[in-house]
């Protein structure tokens, strides 16, 4: 987020700079700076931050692999799991939670184990299958 801010706070220098470009009668000047920064700013807010921004719905895609269970959640047809990921490196790494929301034929037709500890995801060819231990 850090750096959508950076690039907001640039796009709003070029802005700016153009409008006084253009208010010293510069106008050849001035309108490039101008329709950079609106550019840039567009590109920033509709384009780069819902991409960069989490709305606040559970993840429905995982990927091939096993991950660390935090809780699991059945809700009527639907199996609500809170998984544990390593993000960044060295000093800077973290453990961070994530909420995935999957429906329960997923995990085929016996109960779902909530007190699971590990998801585990296998996809031999299109099909895909979920394994709570």
């Amino acid at each position: 987020m850090g750096t959508l801010v950076a690039v907001l706070i640039f796009a709003l220098v070029f802005f700016a700079v153009g409008v006084s470009l253009l208010t010293l009668k510069k106008y050849e000047a001035g309108t490039t700076p101008i329709v950079f920064g609106i550019a840039l700013f567009y590109f920033v807010v509709f384009v780069a931050a819902p991409i960069e921004l989490c709305t606040g719905r559970p993840a429905s895609r995982i990927d091939k692999g096993e991950y660390k269970v935090a809780f699991v959640y059945v809700a009527g047809e639907n199996v609500n799991i809170g998984i544990e990921k390593n993000i960044g490196e060295g000093k800077d790494k973290s453990e961070e939670l994530f909420l995935y929301q999957f429906p329960k034929s997923d995990f085929g037709n016996g109960p779902v184990n909530i007190r699971a500890k590990k998801l585990v995801v296998v996809e031999p060819g299109e099909f895909r299958k979920l394994m709570l231990e």
